[in-house]
């Protein structure tokens, strides 16, 4: 059976039927479209409870990026949602672990393996050291980050120092599987962003907390993906594209 971890990312009619929901059903809700249209050279913070769209819009910005031949990764905790990433970009969308992202990223940088204090715990103050010793600097990149509470907020700035020229971070304040989690602050001064954008939780959401505390799913009405049409009318494809509003 699909996890609700996977059905909360589209909609889903039965295990070979997942698709992304369409810019239509994206623009029924002015924050979502806000940060749909972002420009790509931007970054963006967005914070919201679960099933509130955060990794629905992940993927979308992610499919957009690659569409207009940026560089891109999105770095998801989800194994499950990793696959699932996979199978509704077509392969197109780099998805990682920051554990994969950070081993190839800081090898590739200094040509030697990140130092670690512990297994899967990166000694950060040594990583800084050398890479500032040998001067790297962002190349341009955009990488975004799904459920950004679960990492460490050193890894974001890495990303913000070392890694990317842009960086679009999804994240909830009140759901964390990691005891390295980080706040919305953390990651706000971590990366550099400005205040976030504050997804609500949708009337279904919030009757199904109330049902099952530990649900996280989210149903959308089904619709038929057309990536093609949207990369032609849809005014997200610019670069020029109005700012998100950033709500405190």
């Amino acid at each position: 059976m699909l996890s609700s971890a996977v059905r909360s990312v589209g909609v889903c009619h039965s295990e070979d039927d997942v698709r992304l929901p369409t810019y239509e059903e994206i623009a029924r809700d002015d924050e979502q479209l806000e940060v749909y249209e972002t420009p790509f050279d931007e970054s963006v913070f967005v914070v919201g409870p679960p099933g509130s769209g955060k990794t629905v819009l992940a993927i979308h910005r992610a499919q957009m990026l690659a569409f207009a031949d940026i560089r891109v990764v999105l770095i998801n905790y989800n194994r499950m949602l990793r696959r699932l990433i996979a199978q509704l970009t077509e392969q197109q969308i780099q998805a990682r672990t920051m554990h994969q992202f950070v081993s190839a990223c800081y090898r590739a940088q200094v040509n030697t393996l990140a130092p670690n204090t512990a297994p899967y715990v990166y000694d950060w103050n040594a990583m800084f050291a050398t890479l500032e010793r040998r001067g790297v600097t962002p190349n341009p990149t955009h990488v975004i980050v799904d459920e950004g509470q679960d990492l460490p907020k050193e890894f974001f700035r890495y990303l913000r120092n070392f890694v990317a020229t842009a960086v679009t971070v999804f994240a909830d304040e009140d759901q964390a599987l990691s005891d390295k989690r980080s706040t919305p602050r953390d990651i706000k001064e971590a990366a550099r962003l400005d205040d976030p954008v504050y997804f609500a939780p949708t009337i279904a959401t919030r009757l199904r907390s109330r049902a099952s505390p530990n649900s996280f799913t989210r149903e959308m009405p089904p619709s038929p993906r057309c990536v093609a049409r949207r990369r032609v009318n849809c005014p997200a494809w610019s670069c020029t594209a109005r700012t998100v509003r950033r709500r405190v």
